[in-house]
Order: structure tokens, then sequence, then C-alpha cells
């Protein structure tokens, strides 16, 4: 079966395929097409993948394409984790977001609809030809802000692709280190939307856990995901929360540690990411191969390591860098448990983001939402999903309002749409903001959006 990654020249696409390489065998997996339009970072990144896929396992075949119908072209399954506008572009979104005094960040924050704005409407042509010539494909969509783009393709007509995220598994993986149980012992269950999900139970053995882990300060510290809030602001919630709703129960403070950083977090990945494109650029992979990977590795390590440190004030605990490629498989993890289901037909539990059928959390049916689900050979199930408390309703009500209209606006290029969204977006909410905002944004990109109306 053929797996194609859309986004190939990504910095996380050695990580993406090693994971498969070492599973290939049992998902079926025989060849794996890394595409993207950059052709001088796919080259490098294609040449570290190839290299660590021959280590993990030699009959993987990986190729790399600058041709999307080519690398799409009767496909079983599609990855696509696409950035248009690239660094620059992120970069840019977080200095309109610093100059209104307002979050930038690339998912939850501003930076999340400046990016949506520019990659809906390339993802929708991607699935286009996607359905044109791998008709059967299953879409897995990482491309953020995942929910959002996930919602526009399911409302498009595209009703094979799935929203997926490898924020939740990492914090059941934490969760469980933490509890001292494996992780397989344990049942999580999450309900929400992408990046802004709760948890509403804790089952291990039989036994519901989310009350007393509520109360447990020493469990809160020491899962990172909620380290960062205050005990008592999660048992004011009522639920352990998605890691990025820190900058929703802490704005200001989120603002202004941004403020007082040195440099927002979109360029100092930028930075990183130029700096180590330009050591890989300068090695020979025929003869260098290994010292590339180590390169590489260490640049990773640098840019993973400052995870939410600006945003936070505070440092993330990781472990030290050793030379291996993390045996964390990420959002490739995510993915890889769907397609061993479909291989194997032993049933899995994931998180996705899918529409919801009959509407819950006073959402509508239809509104994509990021709930646990019971993968079968048969297809999907979502499992109970749990109650969630008056105060997480509100905040998922508001930004799956602003979600939608966000999605209308981008239909419609509509002005007045774009500033409705961002006036129901929580962390906007002004209407003299979110129309300074989306002129901005319009303007700055003007080469991705072109002309919209009123």
């Amino acid at each position: 079966m053929k797996l194609v990654i859309l986004g190939g020249a990504g910095v996380r696409t050695v990580f993406f395929t090693n994971g498969v390489a070492q599973k290939a065998d049992l998902m079926g997996i025989t060849e794996l097409v890394l595409f993207d339009t950059d052709e001088k970072k796919l080259a490098i990144m294609g040449a570290l993948s190839k290299y660590a896929a021959r280590k993990a396992n030699p009959a993987l075949i990986v190729s790399t394409s600058l041709d999307i119908r080519e690398a799409v072209s009767g496909a079983d399954y599609v990855v696509t984790t696409i950035r248009v506008g690239y660094d620059e572009g992120r970069v840019i979104d977080e200095d309109i977001a610093m100059k209104h005094g307002v979050l930038g960040q690339e998912t939850t924050g501003i930076g999340g609809f400046s990016m949506a704005l520019r990659t809906i409407p390339v993802m929708k042509e991607y699935c286009r030809i996607i359905k044109e010539l791998a008709p059967r494909a299953w879409i897995f969509n990482f491309t953020n802000p995942s929910g959002l783009v996930t919602q526009a393709l399911r409302d498009a007509g595209y009703d094979r692709v799935l929203g997926i995220c490898d924020a939740p598994s990492g914090t059941k993986i934490n969760m469980a280190e933490a509890l001292g149980i494996p992780a397989g012992e344990l049942k999580v269950q999450f309900a929400g939307l992408n990046h802004l999900s709760f948890v509403t139970s804790v089952i291990h053995h039989g036994k519901e856990l989310l009350p007393e882990l509520l109360k447990d300060d020493d469990f809160l510290k020491k899962v990172k995901e909620f380290s960062m809030f205050e005990p008592d602001v999660i048992r004011t919630i009522g639920h352990l929360p998605n890691e990025y709703l820190y900058y929703f129960f802490y704005r200001n403070k989120a603002n202004q540690n941004v403020k007082g950083s040195q440099k927002a977090r979109g360029r100092a990945v930028m930075e990183n990411n130029i700096e180590m494109f330009k050591a890989l650029s300068q090695m020979n992979p025929e003869t260098q191969i290994e010292e590339m990977l180590q390169t590489y590795l260490r640049f990773m390590y640098n840019r993973e390591s400052t995870y939410m440190v600006n945003e936070t004030n505070q440092a993330l605990a990781h472990k030290p860098f050793d030379g291996q490629i993390p045996n964390a498989e990420g959002y490739a993890g995510v993915m890889m448990n769907y397609l061993l289901t479909m291989a194997t037909g032993e049933e899995r539990e994931m998180v996705l983001s899918i529409p919801d059928s009959v509407g819950h959390f006073g959402l509508k049916a239809g509104d994509v939402m990021e709930i646990t689900c019971r993968i079968t050979k048969e297809g999907i199930v979502v499992e109970e999903r749990g109650e969630l408390s008056p105060a997480a309703q509100a905040v998922i009500q508001s930004v799956k309002a602003y979600e939608n209209l966000t999605v209308e606006a981008i239909n419609t290029k509509s002005v007045q749409t774009a500033q409705a969204a961002l006036m129901a977006h929580p962390l906007i909410g002004d209407y003299p903001l979110a129309k300074k905002l989306v002129e901005d944004i319009l303007s700055a990109h003007k080469t991705y959006l072109g002309e919209w109306n009123y």
C-alpha cells in the first residue's frame, strides 16, 4: 500500500518516516512518498528520511516528489502537514499580533486565523486532486489549525478526512507515567475541539480516577501539560485541560510573557530552521549522512526544548540529548494506530477530529469536534463523551462559532464575516480590534489571499 505525506520537506518528516518504517510491515505499507513544493528542502529531508528508513526497515521504499498528481495517484493513505507562507508567514502573523497586543500563537491565537485563511484554499485543491486520483484514500489532516482546517474540508464534502493531533496521546502517556502504570491500561476520554479539549474521564481497571486526580496536586505537577496551570484553575474548570487552554485561562500572562521575551516563538523557530538547513546544505548526503542526521537531531532538540517556554515563562522538562531519533511517534503514531487496525482488525482507541453526527455540548450536527473514538475494521465508533462543565462548554461554543465563521469568510472572501469571526473569538471579542487585525492580515498576505469583498 502507498502512503503519502504532503509537506514532506517539513522538519518533522524524519521522525514520521522513522515511525512508519518501524511498523510498515505490520501496516502493509510498502511505499512512502514525500511531496513538497520546496525542492531544496525536500532534497535534504528526503535524504535524511531515506537514511532513517533504511536503518529501521530496508524494505520500505521511500521516494520524493514535486508533482502533487504524481505523488497522490493511487494512494491508499495521505497525511497532510503543509505550511502555506512558510515560517516567514508565521513571523508576520506574530508581528501583527504583537502590534495589536494579542496572542499570535499559530493555532489558538490570531496566527491560527491567518494561517487558516492562507491554508484552507490550498488544502481544498489538494483534496480535490486526491479525490480524483485516489478516491478511496483516507486523508489524515495534521495541517494547522487542524480542527478548523478539518471543518472546512468536511464542509466542502471531503468525507474521508480525519483530523489528527498528537497532543492527546502524548498527554495520556504522561498521565500514565505520573501514575506509574502502563499507558495501555489507562482509558482516557477527551472531548472538545482540537487544542481545546478536556478530559472527562480517566478509568483504570474499571475505576474512575478523575475526581481524585483533580484533587491531587502532586499528580498535576508531575504531568507537564497540567503543570503550567495552578491546581485551583483546573479544579475551577472541572476537567484536566489540554495544554493550549493555557492561552485562554492565562491570556494576559501569556501576552505579557511573550512581550517580555527576546523574540516570539515563530521567529525563534524560523531562525533555528534557517541555521539547520544552512548547516545541512553544506554536507554531502552520499558521504556525510550520519553527520547530517546528528546535526538535524541537535537542531530539533533545541527547537523542542524551548516549546511554550516564552508563553509560560517556565522551563519545561526535557530528556538530555542522546543523538537518537526520538521513539515518540507523534502524529505518525496517531495515524499508524488507524492503519494497524485496518491491517490486523485489532480495535484501538484514538482521539480524532470528526463531525459530530448529533450535536453535543451546544454544538450542532456536522460540527467537527475532537473526541475519543474506538477504531474498528468496520469503521469509527465515538466513545461515550462524558459530561463537560458549563465553563468548559462556554469556551468550546464560542471557539466553534469562530471556526464556522472563519470557514464561511474564506469561502465567500467576505471581510465582514472575517471580522465577525474574530469578534466571536474569546481572545479577541472587540470590533475595532477585529477590524484592524483583518485589514493587516489581508494586506500582509495579499500574495496568498488576493482581493476580498465587503
